[in-house]
């Protein structure tokens, strides 16, 4: 078995990421570059469907219901980029993700309560549930992810489908 070397990069943090990456280093009585090696392996692993070749379609949900609106917000995902990263080397069998999904996530960094009213429109959402957030993932994950038993109900298709 053959390693790759390590490589050397050079990194621009702000000075308020660098002092919170020094605190977590002295905390825990490591390097900084442990932390930072850390944080990558963590955020690649959320990652991983996005480095598999054969991921396309739903396949590539998890990374965008575990991510959130922050990796929408990070990468400023559009609903047209979104698309396109979805259906990048989709095969005929691939399962595709719906058209409203994609504009769910889209939307999901914007405010909040039209991301509501949107998810509204699919999912019986009781006004005790106040995490917008947290019912998107619940939807997405019982639509998209196998195995997933959470508490938010599909009930229909979205309006003017």
């Amino acid at each position: 078995m053959t390693r790759d070397p390590k490589k050397s990069i050079s990194l621009r943090l702000s000075g308020a990421d660098r002092r919170k990456i020094q605190g977590v280093a002295e905390r825990l009585h490591v390097r900084e570059s442990d932390v930072l090696r850390f944080c990558i392996q963590h955020v690649l692993a959320k990652l991983a469907p996005l480095h598999d070749a054969h991921a396309h379609g739903a396949a590539l949900m998890p990374v965008f219901i575990e991510l959130g609106p922050e990796f929408v917000r990070f990468f400023a995902l559009d609903h047209d980029r979104i698309e396109a990263i979805l259906s990048a080397g989709s095969a005929e069998g691939d399962r595709r993700v719906d058209r409203f999904d994609i504009e769910l996530l889209a939307g999901a960094g914007g405010p909040e309560a039209y991301s509501r009213a949107r998810l509204r429109e699919v999912v019986d959402l009781a006004d005790a549930d106040a995490d917008t957030g947290k019912a998107l993932r619940r939807y997405l994950y019982r639509k998209y992810v196998a195995d997933f038993d959470g508490a938010v109900h599909v009930r229909r298709a979205p309006l003017g489908e």
